[in-house]
C-alpha cells in the first residue's frame, strides 16, 4: 500500500500537534508496511502511484490542493483537526455569511468554507474525537457516515521514561509541568500561570514565548511568581522533555479546549496525574481518570492543581492509555480505512 501523506507547509515551521501525529502516524505505518511519502510542492508525482492521499488539518493552506485533487478524481482522506467553543447554530450562521458575502465580493472565503468544502470533497473525515465528529455533523452538515473517528495516538516509550536526567540538572521532582507555547490564547497559559504563582508548590513550564502581547503578559506574571521555572521549548524527541514527564507530579493543560492534547497524553502515560480541561474531547480520552476544570476560572485551576498535589497518580491510567491510544493500534485502524477507500 502507497499513501501520500499532505500537510499545511507551515507544519515542520511550528512544530507542533500536527507535525506530531502525522510523523509518529506515518512511522506507524511504515513499521507495518506501508509506504508513505509526505508531500512536497517543488516535486512532480505520478499520483496514480497513490493509494490514497491523507490531508492533515482542513484549513486555507490544503483547500487548493484539496480541490485540485478532487478535479483530478484522486481519492484523499482528511484528519480536519478542528474543534471550536462556538455553538453548532454559529457555525451555521458564520456559514450563510460567508455564502452571502462570496455573492457580492468573489474570491472571499473563510476557514469554516474551507473546512466545510475540503471534508465534503474527501471520500472519509477522520476526526480525532466524537465531539469533533458531531461538531463537523451539526456545524458543517457533514453527513455522519461520512465520518470515522480516528483517535490521536501517543508514542509507548513514554510509559519508560526515566526522570533522572530533568531531576540532575534541574535539581526539580514531584513539580507541576505544563509544556506548550506561550502566545496563543487557546492554551491558556496566563491563567496557568495565575493559579502557579498563588500556589507554593514548585512548577516547571516549557514553552517558547512569543514576542506578542499575550507572550509578554505571560513572561510578566511568571516574573513574579518565585516557585515557576520556565525552559524555552525542548525539541519532541529530546530525552529531557520525556524526563520532565516522568520527574512531575503534576501535568497541567488547562487549555480552551484540546482534541485531545498531546502533551497530556505523554505525561499521562509517563505517570503524571492529569489536570485538564473538559472542553474538546480530552473526557474521552482519559475518562474519570484526570482532574478536570473549568480553564475560565483561574480558581478553578488553582482548586484542580491543589488537589492534583494532594492525590497519588492513578495506575489505570497508563493501561489505559496503552491499551487504546499509542500509534500502531490507530496504524491497523487507518489501514482498513484506506483499504475501504480504494474499493470505492
Amino acid at each position: 500500500m502507497n499513501i501520500c501523506f499532505i500537510a499545511p507547509q507551515v507544519m515542520n515551521a511550528v512544530r507542533g500537534g500536527v507535525s506530531i501525529q502525522a510523523t509518529n502516524t506515518a512511522k506507524a505505518l511504515i513499521d507495518k508496511g506501508v509506504t508513505v511519502t509526505f508531500y512536497d510542492c517543488w516535486k512532480q508525482y505520478n499520483w496514480q502511484d497513490f493509494d490514497c492521499v491523507h490531508i492533515f488539518r482542513a484549513d486555507l493552506d490544503t483547500y487548493n490542493i484539496a480541490n485540485w485533487l478532487t478535479e483530478e478524481s484522486i481519492p484523499f482522506v482528511v484528519s480536519p483537526i478542528f474543534y471550536s467553543l462556538h455553538k453548532s447554530s454559529k457555525i451555521q450562521f458564520a456559514l450563510k455569511l460567508s455564502q452571502l458575502a462570496r455573492y457580492f465580493l468573489k474570491g472571499i472565503r473563510s476557514d469554516f468554507d474551507c473546512i466545510r468544502d475540503i471534508c465534503n470533497k474527501s471520500v472519509m473525515a477522520l476526526p480525532n474525537t466524537k465531539a469533533e465528529k458531531e461538531a463537523l455533523h451539526k456545524g458543517f452538515g457533514i453527513k455522519r457516515d461520512k465520518l470515522t473517528v480516528v483517535p490521536n495516538a501517543v508514542e509507548s516509550h513514554f510509559k519508560d521514561a526515566d526522570p533522572t536526567l530533568f531531576e540532575k540538572k534541574y535539581g526539580r521532582k514531584d513539580f507541576i509541568l505544563s509544556v506548550g507555547n506561550f502566545g496563543y490564547p487557546r492554551k491558556n497559559m496566563l491563567n496557568l500561570i495565575k493559579a502557579l504563582k498563588d500556589l507554593t508548590h514548585p512548577a516547571v513550564l516549557i514553552g517558547r514565548i512569543y514576542e506578542n502581547a499575550y507572550g509578554r503578559a505571560c513572561q510578566e506574571q511568571m516574573q513574579k511568581a518565585k516557585n515557576i521555572l520556565w525552559l524555552d521549548a525542548l525539541d519532541h524527541k529530546d530525552p529531557l522533555l520525556a524526563s520532565a514527564y516522568a520527574a512531575c507530579k503534576v501535568f497541567a493543560m488547562p487549555s480552551l479546549y484540546e482534541t485531545p492534547g498531546l502533551a497530556a497524553l505523554e505525561a499521562g502515560l509517563a505517570g503524571a496525574t492529569i489536570v485538564i480541561t473538559p472542553n474538546g474531547g480530552p473526557r474521552e480520552y482519559f475518562k474519570d481518570l484526570a482532574i478536570y476544570i473549568d480553564p475560565k476560572d483561574v480558581d478553578s485551576i488553582k482548586d484542580g492543581l491543589t488537589r492534583a498535589t494532594k492525590s497519588e497518580p492513578n495506575p489505570n491510567l497508563k493501561e489505559q492509555l496503552l491499551q487504546n491510544y499509542i500509534y500502531p493500534k490507530i496504524a491497523d485502524q487507518l489501514i482498513q480505512l484506506y483499504s475501504d477507500v480504494t474499493k470505492r
